[in-house]
């Protein structure tokens, strides 16, 4: 087929999955704040943060704390051009583009004309619905599930989960003694056994308000390793964690294992999805640096849990490319767990392109889920479906041209990923209507 052949095949698909709604099974959305609280939460979103900082802005102009609010535009406008390119520069491009119908590069000049389009349109009552629709999202599962947020724009679709982690369990660079201590407030005395650690994660979720929606979201360890262990072996680590010696990468990573296998544990009775997100850790040297970090363990041991918890589903937000293939072959070995999207710092062209690829090469369609927005407002939801159809109408192209599927089973394999799978999944009693 010629190259421009191809790429109206492309276009076309990418029209045809714009006319596909689809299910956010990951998002911080709260009914009453879906719209940014302003510019800076948009052209200052933490995933541009990143390499606006490796581009050359400085640290401190970026992370004068978590509010995007009063961060300097003029060093964004002198930095913008060498990020532009980037996935996350694209996706802000089409939001500023598609949403506020601006498409400048960001300067000092143009910055003044972009603010009174945003502040236009987010005047407007309706324009989360707006956007929403725009983007053709049928239904939000968002962790923002406190009653305060219960009422508001979009309220309709919204459906909430839980994400809650003792301990701050993910980030092992507090330390085992630290995270040991912090769980005795759940427990009420202090933890020096494995069976200890599992009473008192256990405490930590029995005390939960479990929304309608029975899912748990938890951010852990890309470092777990889940080989069962006896308990004896176990409890001596727990005791010289908590008494601060120090432990081996084994052993921190049996440690980890326990942690998870705990929270299993616990929430398998309130919940029907336990959603994993990991791949990402935080590398603290004075700054917050989220790299891509993961162990030989984490996935080639999770088949440990898959058979342990056969009623609990797993699903997996993989922030981690090299263990793609790993997570496919689980996909094919257990019917308990299944793949939404990419997380973090596979959410770029790049890794989505190969990551759909072989996945649609191993997995059912019912265990494969499109679509994520980890967004906390809904310029990133609809940047990120955008993202989301465009890398999959690429992907569904090069099978059509391969001769491995034909423009039929495209559409009818991104309408299952993108809204029955999610569906059947996440909202099976919900009635959203058939995707048109």
């Amino acid at each position: 087929m010629p190259e421009g052949a191809t790429r109206m095949r492309n276009d076309e698909l990418f029209e045809q999955l714009n006319r596909i709604p689809i299910i956010d099974v990951h998002s911080h959305l709260a009914c009453g704040r879906m719209s940014a609280e302003s510019l800076d939460d948009v052209i200052f979103y933490h995933m541009l943060r990143y390499p606006l900082r490796s581009a050359g802005m400085a640290h401190g102009d970026l992370w004068p704390g978590k509010d995007a609010d009063g961060l300097p535009r003029e060093a964004l406008a002198q930095h913008w051009f060498r990020i532009a390119q980037t996935g996350f520069g694209r996706i802000l491009r089409t939001i500023l583009r598609d949403l506020y119908d601006f498409d400048e590069p960001l300067t000092p000049q143009s910055l003044p004309r972009l603010e009174q389009r945003f502040e236009a349109c987010v005047a407007q009552d309706n324009w989360p619905q707006q956007v929403l629709g725009k983007a053709n999202i049928v239904r939000i599962c968002s962790s923002e599930h406190g009653k305060s947020q219960r009422t508001g724009p979009a309220s309709d679709i919204m459906r909430f989960t839980v994400e809650a982690m003792p301990s701050s369990g993910q980030h092992e660079h507090k330390g085992w003694q630290g995270r040991i201590h912090g769980l005795a407030n759940d427990l009420g005395h202090e933890a020096k056994t494995a069976a200890d650690v599992f009473a008192a994660v256990k405490a930590y979720y029995d005390a939960h308000t479990w929304p309608d929606l029975p899912v748990l979201v938890a951010w852990v360890s890309s470092q777990a390793d889940f080989t069962p262990t006896d308990e004896a072996t176990l409890d001596r680590l727990v005791a010289r964690a908590g008494g601060g010696e120090p432990l081996t990468l084994g052993e921190t990573r049996l440690l980890e294992g326990v942690f998870v296998r705990a929270m299993c544990e616990a929430v398998h009775a309130y919940v029907d999805i336990f959603q994993i997100c990991y791949g990402v850790q935080f590398l603290h040297d004075g700054a917050a640096r989220a790299i891509q970090r993961g162990s030989d363990t984490f996935a080639q041991t999770f088949g440990y849990l898959l058979g342990e918890y056969p009623d609990l589903h797993f699903n997996m937000l993989n922030g981690y490319e090299p263990d793609e293939p790993i997570w496919c072959g689980l996909c094919q070995g257990y019917s308990n767990v299944s793949l939404t999207s990419q997380w973090w710092t596979m959410f770029y062209p790049t890794p989505m392109h190969t990551s759909w690829s072989r996945r649609l090469d191993m997995v059912p369609l019912n265990r494969l889920c499109g679509f994520l927005s980890d967004g906390w407002s809904i310029d990133y939801a609809y940047g990120r479906a955008w993202m989301t159809r465009r890398v999959l109408a690429n992907v569904l192209a090069e099978r059509i041209n391969g001769g491995l599927m034909t423009a039929d089973e495209a559409i009818d394999t991104a309408r299952t990923i993108l809204f029955e799978t999610p569906r059947e999944l996440f909202l099976p009693n919900d009635e959203i209507g058939e995707a048109s």
